[in-house]
């Protein structure tokens, strides 16, 4: 369980990593800007850096929300784990009680994209787009990623769990690699939330698979 849990943190560590490192080899990307100094180039990265960080800190720690819920439900969960109707059920009414939350939360950000990002400062307005992206990953993990990956730990498949983290981890690496050369930061949000989609889907066909055997 352990391991799959740093397995997913470190997705969004890889995303502040990468950006630094295929931004500044990106000519493509730093054509556009009319970039062509070290010491420009190196502004620029740090500024755009920033800004994604500024922009992924609201969305993603609103990520705490579905995990406190699994998190209070966990034990109930594993002292149920062969219990096909109430597993069933259980993840029925999770996805029900989240999914209008995650809605909720995602018009907030989305249409307050701007407002949020005047609280940081006046030099990261203008990148609304960024946490309109990230409004997106709020639902994915909300109603899949995060409360089927714990089921599959609460139901005694960490295993299943971590293999699954680390495969979108190396994925994560391949799409911000060609996303943020073609789109900036822009790429690396949408590689995230590309991402945490798929990993919410395979979670929750695992999940329904382990259910499925269940007599």
């Amino acid at each position: 369980m352990s391991i799959g849990a740093v397995a997913a943190k470190m997705m969004y560590i890889v995303d502040i990593i990468t950006i630094g490192n295929i931004l500044s080899d990106s000519k493509e990307t730093l054509q556009q800007v009319g970039l062509n100094t070290p010491e420009a180039i190196a502004k620029y990265v740090s500024k755009q850096t920033a800004v994604y960080r500024v922009c992924s800190i609201i969305p993603i720690a609103s990520f705490v929300l579905p995990l406190a819920l699994i998190t209070t439900d966990f034990v109930k969960v594993s002292e149920n784990a062969a219990d096909k109707k109430f597993l069933s059920n259980y993840a029925l009414n999770t996805m029900k009680l989240l999914f209008p939350i995650s809605l909720a939360i995602a018009a907030v950000l989305h249409f307050g994209s701007e407002w949020i990002l005047w609280i940081f400062g006046e030099e990261y307005k203008g990148h609304g787009e960024l946490i309109s992206v990230f409004a997106l990953a709020v639902i994915g993990a909300f109603t899949l990623r995060i409360p089927f990956g714990n089921l599959l730990s609460a139901v005694g498949k960490a295993n299943w769990n971590a293999y699954i983290s680390f495969g979108v981890l190396g994925l994560n690496v391949v799409l911000n690699y060609y996303l943020v050369g073609k789109m900036g930061v822009l790429g690396a949000a949408w590689a995230t939330t590309i991402l945490i989609w798929v990993s919410g889907v395979v979670n929750y066909v695992c999940y329904r698979v382990y259910v499925g055997k269940l007599k």
